[in-house]
């Protein structure tokens, strides 16, 4: 069964409550939508501590979640791109902007229900934590 890993972008202020709900619906929407899947998510809180460094500065982590590749097996390190509120910071709108301009699915999660991010508005670009606006597909 193939695997699609879906990075949430979990904001370190959220409950683990909200955490897991936000996890089940990415898993229940995206295996119903297509069921040959194995839905893997991936919590951004947990992939900066493993891959952070690595990468050397918040513009290459961003792009290497966004746009990066498996070597060995040629696939996309993440799918898609969850975000658990439309509004977003500068990393976030980041990520989740080279995401789906790399042809990546975005997913906005939240009560139980997942839709489709579009694209990503500026609000205030001086406002690092919460400048940008997910659109979302009616």
């Amino acid at each position: 069964m193939p695997e699609y890993r879906v990075l949430l972008m979990d904001p370190m202020d959220a409950s683990p409550d909200d955490v897991a709900n936000a996890v089940q619906a990415i898993r229940n929407g995206l295996t119903a939508a297509a069921p040959h899947i194995n839905v893997t998510c991936v919590l951004a809180t947990e992939e900066k501590g493993r891959s952070f460094a690595q990468q050397g500065s918040w513009g290459a982590w961003c792009t290497w979640l966004a746009t990066g590749v498996d070597y060995e097996q040629r696939t996309p390190l993440f799918n898609g791109v969850a975000i658990m509120d439309p509004i977003m910071g500068r990393a976030t709108a980041s990520i989740m902007e080279q995401a789906l301009d790399a042809g990546r699915m975005g997913i906005y999660a939240h009560g139980g229900q997942i839709k489709q991010v579009i694209g990503v508005e500026i609000i205030d670009s001086e406002d690092w934590k919460g400048g940008w606006r997910a659109s979302l597909k009616p």
